[in-house]
């Protein structure tokens, strides 16, 4: 997927192509986390929801049989309403290439309607969005949303990936078989009839009803990652942060109540003192704080659940050098041993800062997930960012979808060196075994396919740094190289001046 912006606060122009990691780099203030966040406001179930809605109604309106992705038949649907329920089992790529002129047809349409709700979003909203009070932040902004074409052999895989036991509406379930994909269709009289769709025992409505959910599929399938629940991680995330959720978030993100009292210990208030709780917008303007906010505040209820990715929080921790747990009166604290914990405020910026990370993938993360995380180097001495950078190439590896900021060229660096190993470890069984003597940990080789990495420049444009498999650190190393220059400069006038001294002592001598 391709994203084209125009006159996006700093950016004047530059194009991007959304991979399952993408790397934005550059000076400060140069757009970085505008477009991140950009793509965070624009990543909306429902706005998915709207998309396809406007799409369903010139596809689903007209009862027209050619249109339709797949049919029940006469047969089939005697069966249904003699016996209640009928099954049947697709696979799932003849499914999509017996189809693809349909699939062609959505991403034409697609690509006009998202295209308009994104534009209007950027246009009325985004700059609420970042919290901002100066609607000409962005008063000019462009954004173009591109859908490749969809080449069933060369994205089959993908699809597929993005498929994995995707249900919608209790009976329709996509699923991985040995190599194979099936498509598992499960039609219920009964639970039809609790849909409450009009005249449910038409052939034609039963029809429209299972088209309009395979096409939801297909949809948020085509948009991936746009239709992803977003995670985001500001730069913002430490103890301040931490320590604003219990007075803030309960407020925060309660709906807006006429003649609501804030009580105080006695349950008395004069009746002047009577306040109304403002909406979330009104207390807390950043959506992507609130996003924050609200992540964290579900660390609570989910402190004794295990998501698939808790061995990578573990992995973080064991970075920390402890736990972060939640504690029972629902502080989050970090455990150094059995006996000793201590509250973030008074634990390292590294912990303050990774803390949130951790706990969201040792409890919250789920397959498909958008996370954004804004300079995850922060506080991080180079060998901690080196193991961050491992378990951010084992996140995308295991079908999370990541975009970071970063001026750390240890980053950079390193995801140079993970490209290499896999592109080495591809030659022979020989060669990954000589790789994996280098890079210990094979869950975290990264296929450079899978990477874009962007430049933000003062000029307020993008450039694609990566070329193949090789990120061009240019823009690192002529910092580097001019730090060196000054320190030869330096010893060369060193070198001059200790002569000149030395002469003048032997003349006074």
């Amino acid at each position: 997927m391709i994203i084209e912006v125009e006159n996006l606060g700093p950016i004047k122009r530059g194009k991007i192509e959304l991979k399952p990691l993408t790397v934005f780099i550059g000076p400060n203030n140069t757009g970085k986390t505008y477009l991140a966040y950009l793509i965070a406001g624009i990543t909306n179930k429902w706005r998915i929801k709207v998309v396809m809605r406007k799409i369903m109604e010139s596809i689903v309106k007209s009862v027209n049989e050619k249109k339709m992705l797949l049919k029940i038949t006469e047969d089939d649907f005697r069966e249904l309403l003699k016996s209640g329920v009928i099954s049947k089992e697709i696979d799932l790529k003849d499914f999509i290439l017996n189809n693809e002129y349909l699939i062609r047809a959505i991403l034409k349409e697609l690509s006009l309607v998202f295209n308009n709700v994104s534009q209007r979003f950027v246009k009325e909203h985004y700059w609420r969005f970042l919290g901002s009070d100066v609607e000409t932040l962005v008063k000019n902004a462009k954004i173009h949303i591109e859908f490749p074409d969809f080449d069933v052999e060369k994205n089959l895989k993908i699809f597929f990936k993005n498929s994995i036991d995707t249900e919608r509406m209790g009976f329709v379930k996509i699923r991985k078989e040995s190599n194979t994909y099936k498509l598992h269709i499960d039609l219920d009289l009964k639970m039809l009839l609790e849909l409450d769709v009009e005249e449910v025992k038409k052939r034609s409505v039963v029809n429209i009803l299972l088209n309009y959910t395979l096409l939801e599929i297909l949809i948020e399938l085509i948009v991936y990652p746009l239709s992803a629940i977003v995670r985001i991680f500001p730069a913002q995330r430490n103890t301040l942060m931490l320590d604003f959720i219990k007075s803030a978030i309960n407020i925060a993100t309660r709906e807006e109540q006429e003649g609501t009292i804030l009580l105080n210990e006695e349950n008395e208030l004069p009746e002047k003192q009577k306040m109304t709780i403002h909406k979330p917008e009104k207390l807390i303007k950043s959506k992507p704080i609130l996003n924050f906010l609200k992540l964290t505040d579900w660390f609570i209820p989910s402190k004794d659940k295990k998501s698939n990715y808790y061995d990578l929080g573990s992995k973080l921790e064991n970075i920390l050098g402890g736990n972060v747990v939640i504690a029972e009166d629902g502080d989050i604290r970090f455990k150094i041993d059995k006996d000793t914990s201590l509250k973030l405020t008074v634990s390292s910026s590294m912990v303050q800062q990774l803390s949130p990370l951790a706990l969201y993938l040792k409890h919250l993360a789920e397959f498909g997930d958008l996370i954004i995380i804004d300079e995850p180097e922060s506080n991080l001495h180079p060998e901690a960012q080196k193991k961050v950078v491992e378990i951010i190439a084992e996140m995308v590896n295991r079908g999370l979808w990541v975009i970071i900021t970063t001026h750390s060229p240890f980053i950079i660096d390193y995801l140079n060196t993970l490209m290499k190993a896999y592109k080495v470890a591809s030659i022979s069984n020989e060669a990954k075994k000589q790789v994996l003597e280098v890079i210990k940990n094979e869950s975290a080789l990264l296929n450079p396919e899978n990477v874009g990495v962007y430049l933000f420049t003062k000029d307020g444009l993008i450039e694609n740094v990566k070329k193949d498999y090789i990120i061009n650190l240019e823009s690192f190393r002529r910092i580097i190289d001019e730090i060196g220059a000054m320190f030869t400069e330096l010893l060369i006038i060193e070198d001059i001046y200790q002569k000149s001294v030395g002469e003048t002592d032997d003349a006074t001598d």
